[in-house]
């Protein structure tokens, strides 16, 4: 996988199912976003996340879904925004992640499970 490819996969990501369906990516979620850049934002993280990896993971786990309170916010699967802004330094290398969630909503970031254990076991 080139350098580029990051960018084409988050063009194709652009559209999505029609009907009750979140694209975190593309879609500003109103009631939860801090600003209207959260849609950039969580493009950049999952850019920069992917980048870092290319040519160096020897491992890729595929979930069924990106979950509502984890990637939802991050824009990294199987990644929450609490566990982003916690460990940034081992989650996205060069580049200090920005949280998308207003903190009057949830002050240290939207958290999930399935994101803890998958973080749990590296």
């Amino acid at each position: 996988m080139s350098r580029n490819q990051p960018d084409h996969f988050l063009r194709l990501l652009k559209t999505s199912p029609s009907g009750a369906v979140f694209n975190p990516w593309w879609q500003i979620d109103e009631e939860h976003d801090i600003d209207p850049q959260g849609a950039a934002i969580r493009r950049k993280h999952l850019a920069v996340y992917f980048r870092e990896r290319l040519g160096k993971a020897g491992l890729a786990l595929v979930g069924e879904a990106l979950g509502y309170r984890g990637g939802h916010f991050s824009g990294i699967p199987m990644t929450s925004e609490r566990m982003l802004l916690r460990r940034q330094q081992q989650i996205l290398v060069g580049v200090k992640p920005r949280r998308t969630s207003k903190p009057n909503v949830c002050p240290n970031g939207f958290s999930e499970p399935t994101a803890t254990i998958v973080w749990g076991t590296c």
